[in-house]
């Protein structure tokens, strides 16, 4: 385990084989699809000039949202407590608690 820059645990395993040798999951729209998760998120970054904060709670959000209830082992319910989960993050960080 590493700590994030927020001091947050992240699973090394979990980032780094995501998109592992080029791997477009399905559940986040695949490589050809021009609505890929993180073709938008990227395309909405700079249409909104996102800073890196509103880049990771933002992009983290809508890649939870975009695969809603598709990845294996992962219900609905779980993606979108996921989403709020990093919703109430972001909030905080912007109060600065």
């Amino acid at each position: 385990m590493q700590w994030s820059q927020f001091g947050r645990e992240v699973e090394d395993s979990l980032i780094s084989n995501e998109y592992k040798d080029g791997n477009h999951a399905s559940y986040y729209g695949g490589k050809d699809n021009p609505y890929e998760c993180v073709k938008v998120i990227e395309a909405w970054g700079q249409q909104k000039n996102w800073n890196y904060q509103d880049g990771f709670y933002l992009g983290t959000v809508l890649k939870y949202i975009n695969r809603c209830g598709l990845k294996d082992g992962n219900s609905k319910e779980q993606d979108l407590q996921k989403c709020i989960n990093y919703i109430k993050m972001y909030i905080d960080e912007l109060k600065g608690e």
